[in-house]
């Protein structure tokens, strides 16, 4: 996905992108912590539901 970068601002540094026509993900850190974080935007996938055998043998 493309992202939108806000690098003008003297006290802050923006980054954003759409996810859907009515949602926006954005991130603002002020210019003074940007050495010590990495921005990184990452699509995660939820985990399998686990069923523990204690629940599989009451079914």
């Amino acid at each position: 996905m493309p992202a939108i970068e806000i690098d003008t601002d003297p006290f802050v540094y923006a980054i954003g992108v759409e996810l859907a026509p009515d949602t926006v993900l954005t991130a603002v850190i002020p210019r003074d912590e940007l050495q010590h974080v990495r921005i990184e935007f990452v699509r995660r996938i939820p985990p399998a539901e686990i069923v523990s055998l204690r629940d599989e043998g009451s079914r």
